[in-house]
């Protein structure tokens, strides 16, 4: 596997752009990662989603229709600060609010 890697929270922590690095293993992704990605800085603006796998309380194995799940969104009313919810491909339900400065204006 070979992970050619950048990444927006590494690209701001950097005084010069990023350096696009091959990694040849798991190893190097997951140092990448804890060294760039997770590193304190600042963050800058913030959004923060939520996402549900629906199931039917009857019947925990099967997964709704994508019919079933538009319908019980029709009755959602509008969302505080233009959050909105969608429906992924995979049928899950996604909360998703507006980016804020920082995480906790954004909950």
């Amino acid at each position: 596997m070979t992970f050619a890697g950048t990444t927006g929270a590494a690209s701001q922590l950097a005084t010069t752009s990023p350096v696009e690095a091959e990694m040849a293993d798991s190893s190097a992704v997951a140092c990448h990662i804890a060294d760039s990605c997770l590193a304190d800085g600042s963050l800058g603006r913030v959004g923060l989603e939520v996402e549900a796998h629906c199931h039917d309380p009857t019947d925990p194995h099967r997964r709704p229709g994508w019919d079933e799940i538009l319908e019980v969104l029709e009755f959602l009313p509008a969302l505080p600060g233009a959050s909105a919810v969608t429906v992924e491909p995979g049928g899950a339900v996604e909360l998703s609010g507006p980016p804020a400065d920082g995480v906790m204006p954004a909950i």
